[in-house]
């Protein structure tokens, strides 16, 4: 995104750190998808570890 007001090489350093605010994003909004994933996985595997304990017949 230009800004008109910038000399060219302020405006190199300015996309540059936009460049490297998004890749921060990225990797922080790909961090948190994997530990939300994670964690609904480990909700589902305990859910289906406890009704399985619930379903073992008792003598």
């Amino acid at each position: 995104m230009m800004n008109k007001n910038l000399a060219l090489e302020d405006q190199v350093k300015v996309d540059q750190l936009e460049n490297h605010l998004n890749e921060r994003i990225n990797y922080l909004l790909g961090y948190l998808i994997t530990a939300l994933y994670t964690n609904s996985l480990n909700f589902l595997l305990i859910m289906q570890m406890t009704h399985s304990i619930q379903e073992v017949p008792t003598t």
